[in-house]
């Protein structure tokens, strides 16, 4: 609950009350016994109609109430540009902020993991936790309108988040989905039990009947929130972990967290575990600010070495006016007529995203030239804490099973800088993604003072695989969009135009308009010491008692999915171990 009065010591503290902070507090506080203070920087967004409402989803990109709008540095490859990283800030993170796509990962990438020396993180070990967090309903239509066929050992029935098929989807679809059978891909009926690939209906985090939002916040963290033993500070930015050393070892013992709020320091004891969940970029940025990272880094702005871990903050990686898009909110008369009928039958375009439809597709089913596989094959790892992952990358390219490409139609014009999409006119967007770039970036601070954003040096198109790949994405997407009977929607082509044909083109169009996907992983990853790990299978910062990190940050590869379902499964997962210490 939220008081005025807050204890000074709590059992756990939890830092960040996003998509796994919500669930760690939830799960620990089942235990009448213990007592869990969250401190989230952002605040209680479930009301917001904004949030909620997902047709609205993309709203609040950018919104600083609820958004970090992080940037990156200028990116050499990309003609020097600063990326705009978006990220939750509220209760429930960035639940309550992206797109509400949901799906497992494959077994093979979390087999991987464990095969880096972290026994325990595998498929079999995590399937029970997806399963936990969800409770996913099909209606009673739903697998004849979408042409599915779940299995319920995937599926969970009884967890704290809603999981749902979309009530709207876009007649961009099905034109879609036949392309891409037309060369040979398939429909998946199931993508859920182990194997991304093919082209599959995207499952949502959204209530089946209320036709809102469901995230860690409205699912774990409002229906507990009034529990005695849960305290929440929101609008509270951690600023450093705070630790004493045992007397015996010189072992740091993470003692309590500092935060300021409202212009001030305050600092909160924990008297067993201070749990990091502030993300990938913001969880490397703590450990460094409290003294645990690479030295170099530390001592250039001045901080006291506590703890010499150099893994930390490394290892980042127009149509036809038929088609409903985006656009026709735009009118306000059909603006009202949606709003009514999502306030009183949970219908229409407001109840889910624009975005329906995934095909996750391996190399081999997009990639025409062998530019690919020679740069693949000319690939140098020299650094030792990236050798493990992007040695197992290099097979990946070759392997038929493990998905490199996302592709999906978008109902509504992708923005892009220096073009808006012209009133009066219905837009669409095949949005294309490159699932395992072989470019590493890192996470580092960028100054001494706490509430700086930290520096984050994205490196994209560091190496030739990964831009080749992407040359190789578009050309794909334009097959599609001219095979029927896709074409047969399509008017015009707005980006990149038909004009940019040759490769040195393309390359320069992706430079001046390519952004991230916003799935940042691996700055406080789950490997060995001696591989540059910062947490153990336990979840055990190194060199350090009583502090963990449990969030996107500890997945040392890039999994073939959005990571939300895998998060609340560390999450889950994370709550378990914690309890069974």
């Amino acid at each position: 609950m939220e008081s005025t009065t807050i204890p000074n010591t709590f059992d756990y503290v939890v830092v960040g009350g996003g998509t796994a902070g919500c669930v760690i507090a939830a799960r620990l506080t089942e235990n009448p016994l213990v007592t869990v203070c969250i401190i989230e920087a952002g605040g209680d967004a479930t009301s917001d109609i904004g949030t909620m409402v997902p047709g609205f989803a993309i709203k609040n990109l950018g919104d600083p109430k609820l958004d970090w709008n992080f940037r990156s540095t200028p990116q050499t490859n990309l003609n020097h540009r600063e990326l705009l990283l978006n990220r939750g800030k509220a209760l429930g993170g960035s639940s309550m902020q992206g797109k509400l796509h949901v799906t497992s990962a494959e077994p093979l990438m979390e087999l991987t993991i464990e095969s880096f020396g972290s026994l325990g993180w595998n498929w079999n070990s995590l399937l029970p936790y997806f399963k936990k967090s969800e409770t996913f309903t099909v209606l009673e239509d739903d697998e004849i309108r979408f042409g599915v066929k779940f299995d319920p050992q995937y599926h969970g029935s009884e967890g704290p988040l809603q999981r749902s098929l979309p009530k709207w989807t876009s007649t961009l679809d099905k034109p879609f989905r036949q392309a891409l059978e037309s060369f040979g891909i398939k429909y998946s009926h199931e993508n859920n039990g182990g194997d991304n690939s093919g082209i599959w209906t995207a499952s949502l985090t959204v209530h089946p009947t209320e036709a809102v939002r469901s995230s860690s916040a409205t699912a774990y963290h409002l229906p507990n929130k009034s529990r005695s033993n849960l305290h929440t500070i929101v609008d509270a930015h951690a600023t450093r972990v705070l630790f004493e050393k045992d007397k015996k070892d010189g072992k740091l013992i993470a003692s309590g967290v500092e935060y300021s709020k409202n212009g001030s320091l305050h600092s909160i004891q924990a008297s067993k575990e201070v749990i990091l969940c502030a993300g990938s970029f913001q969880t490397p940025q703590l450990l460094e600010l409290s003294g645990i990272g690479n030295k170099d880094a530390l001592e250039s702005h001045g901080i006291n070495v506590l703890h010499e871990l150099s893994g930390v903050g490394e290892n980042l990686p127009e149509v036809d006016e038929s088609i409903e898009t985006l656009e026709i909110l735009s009118d306000p008369e059909r603006a009202a007529q949606e709003w009514k009928l999502f306030q009183e039958s949970k219908q229409g375009i407001l109840t889910a995203t624009p975005i329906s439809m995934f095909a996750f597709l391996p190399v081999k089913d997009f990639v025409q030239s062998n530019l690919v596989l020679e740069a693949s094959e000319a690939f140098k790892i020299n650094d030792p804490i990236k050798a493990k992952a992007l040695s197992v990358q290099k097979a990946w390219v070759k392997d038929s099973q493990i998905p490199h490409l996302e592709i999906s139609p978008c109902a509504f014009h992708l923005p892009v800088q220096g073009k808006a999409p012209e009133p009066g006119k219905r837009y669409f967007s095949l949005f294309v993604a490159i699932l395992h770039p072989f470019s590493r970036g890192t996470v580092h601070i960028d100054s001494a003072n706490p509430l700086k954003p930290p520096s984050i040096n994205l490196n994209v198109f560091d190496n030739d695989v990964d831009l080749n790949m992407m040359v190789e994405a578009i050309r794909f997407g334009r097959k599609v969009a001219q095979q029927a009977p896709f074409a047969s929607i399509i008017r015009k082509e707005v980006l990149p135009g038909p004009e940019v044909t040759s490769d040195v083109e393309i390359k320069e169009w992706i430079k001046s308009t390519v952004q991230t996907v916003f799935h940042p992983i691996g700055t406080a990853s789950l490997l060995p010491f001696e591989d540059g790990g910062v947490v153990d299978p336990n979840l055990r910062v190194y060199g350090t008692e009583n502090l963990r990190v449990v969030d996107a940050s500890i997945l040392p590869i890039q999994i073939s999915a959005h990571p939300q379902g895998t998060i609340y499964a560390i999450a889950e997962k994370g709550a378990d171990i914690i309890k069974n210490t």
